[in-house]
């Protein structure tokens, strides 16, 4: 009959006197669930991304073919300023390997 006294109180009697006992072990449980609930949040919130595979920064040189799906999300987050620097750097290099003059 060792379970007997789960039997005896109710779930927030049972709460409160966890709260009281080990304090340490609830808040880290409220801590731990916090953390759950925000990771899911986030996770769900990069799924439903458009183009989530096609990232900015990659860790490996990839090349995209001009058929690919991908292509459409590639500047899909710059901003004018950065899309003009990128034309910029698209011109042919000079003989003195520089872009510009």
């Amino acid at each position: 009959m060792a379970s007997r006294w789960l039997r005896t109180k109710t779930v927030p009697q049972l709460f409160r006197q966890a709260c009281n006992e080990i304090p340490e072990v609830m808040g880290a449980g409220v801590f731990g669930l916090l953390g759950a609930v925000t990771l899911t949040y986030l996770i769900i919130r990069d799924y439903n991304k458009p183009g989530r595979n096609c990232k900015k920064y990659k860790m490996e040189f990839v090349v995209y073919r001009p058929e690919s799906p991908y292509v459409q999300y590639l500047n899909l987050y710059d901003t004018p300023e950065s899309l003009q620097d990128y034309q910029e750097d698209l011109k042919p290099y000079l003989k003195s390997r520089w872009n510009r003059a």
